[in-house]
């Protein structure tokens, strides 16, 4: 049983580190992302993203999920 957990431990953090990158190196500052769509701008902080999506927290320390496509040039590049 020990040795089924240390396997998905290790495949869980394998999971984290192939697709997603921690979001440290931005400092966690919050700051102003815009939308290709013309929604309205939104403050938060950059966690994480995958080829095709970004995952932003809110100054609610809520998850926001945002396709890369959606974002303004300027923030893809960023993220």
């Amino acid at each position: 049983m020990n040795r089924l957990f240390a396997v998905v431990a290790v495949l869980i953090s394998l999971h984290t580190i192939v697709f997603s990158h921690t979001g440290g190196h931005h400092g966690g500052a919050l700051r102003t992302w815009s939308f290709v769509n013309g929604q309205r701008p939104v403050k938060a902080s950059f966690r994480s993203s995958r080829p095709d999506t970004v995952v932003l927290e809110d100054a609610h320390h809520s998850l926001l999920l945002v396709a890369l496509t959606d974002l303004s040039a300027k923030d893809a590049a960023y993220a």
